[in-house]
């Protein structure tokens, strides 16, 4: 996409997308969490059952 953004903006652009791949970081952690947690209440579930 390099060639659509104007000169003037590659800085502006640069630094929103250090800030949304920072964000992107910490929803990709969450989900793998969240994931984690899930996975593991269905394994007890299916152990205690």
């Amino acid at each position: 996409m390099p060639g659509e953004w104007p000169t003037s903006r590659v800085g502006e652009g640069g630094r929103a997308r250090g800030e949304v791949n920072g964000m992107n970081k910490r929803v990709i952690a969450g989900v793998i969490v969240t994931v984690l947690m899930l996975a593991g209440a269905g394994v007890l579930v299916r152990v205690l059952r």
